[in-house]
């Protein structure tokens, strides 16, 4: 939200195209959200948490990427872990 309240228009999208790659919808139910305004004008605390799930992925859609509907992050494979008492010794 922060990147959109500096750019209602395009600030999620720009940052998504300068290297973000997660952006983060407001879910926070509207009774809740002005207690969680941080900065002054902060997007999207009059929509509802059904407008930003059907908004956002049509905007990120617009830029040529695709939404991700996973828990995120990254698999990591196991490295194994070297002696330590070799190197050591």
């Amino acid at each position: 939200t922060a990147l959109a309240t500096l750019d209602p228009s395009w600030g999620r999208e720009r940052g998504l195209l300068r290297g973000a790659n997660v952006v983060m919808p407001n879910l926070t139910p509207p009774d809740y959200r002005q207690l969680y305004e941080i900065y002054p004008g902060k997007a999207c605390v009059n929509e509802t948490a059904e407008a930003c799930g059907s908004c956002l992925p049509s905007r990120i859609r617009m830029i040529g990427r695709v939404p991700g509907t996973g828990p995120g992050g990254r698999k990591r494979t196991q490295k194994p872990k070297p002696d330590l008492g070799a190197v050591l010794a």
